[in-house]
């Protein structure tokens, strides 16, 4: 059984898969960041400067996010 996200990713964003969830990331050019559009994880926030980072924090944040 394969496990499909309602999350789309548009031109330039990408979708990053996190056990369970799904967090579309995508790259502000002003700012300079990548960050968290939108997740399955509710509440969910992050940038960091390069999406290697913000790949890197995410699970740390998404445990976060889980916890009461």
């Amino acid at each position: 059984m394969s496990h499909k996200s309602p999350l789309r990713a548009e031109r330039g964003e990408e979708i990053i898969r996190i056990g369970d969830h799904a967090v579309v990331a995508a790259y502000d050019p002003d700012g300079e960041v990548w960050f968290v559009r939108t997740s399955s994880v509710p509440g969910l926030r992050a940038e960091a400067p390069t999406l290697d980072d913000l790949v890197d924090e995410l699970p740390h944040l998404i445990r976060q996010a889980e916890l009461p």
